[in-house]
């Protein structure tokens, strides 16, 4: 799905998806705001730690836990950071539409920002 943004869809997928109890990896460093996204619809986080000598990629290791997680996991990018494209808010979700998609309609609706003519071109593509 083209989004407007990384930050935004990640926003909206934690609110949509977690319920009390929930836990969702995230590898350390992260932007400061994500946590406090999963406490809300009460879910956790779990941190995972990486290496800056490692280009902070996920260890190895973390593979084997991670066939388990296949069905149920998704990946959320943008542009802006990559390909310089600051500020075109520009992102996707990748994922079992079968989990998102319905309750999404009625919780995506109040975008934080969206740069329409960026998405509108990238929704073409």
């Amino acid at each position: 799905m083209v989004s407007n943004g990384a930050k935004q869809t990640l926003y909206t997928l934690f609110q949509v998806l977690l319920d009390t109890g929930d836990k969702v990896i995230l590898p350390a460093p992260y932007w400061l705001s994500y946590p406090p996204w999963f406490t809300w619809p009460g879910g956790r986080s779990v941190i995972v730690p990486t290496r800056q000598d490692e280009n902070h990629q996920l260890d190895v290791s973390f593979g084997a836990v991670a066939l388990d997680l296949a069905e149920r996991t998704f990946v959320v990018k943008g542009f802006s950071k990559n390909w310089a494209m600051t500020g075109w808010r520009l992102g996707y979700l990748a994922g079992p539409e079968s989990s998102w998609a319905k309750p999404w309609r009625s919780r995506a609706k109040a975008p934080a920002t969206c740069a329409a003519l960026c998405n509108m071109g990238a929704w073409r593509c």
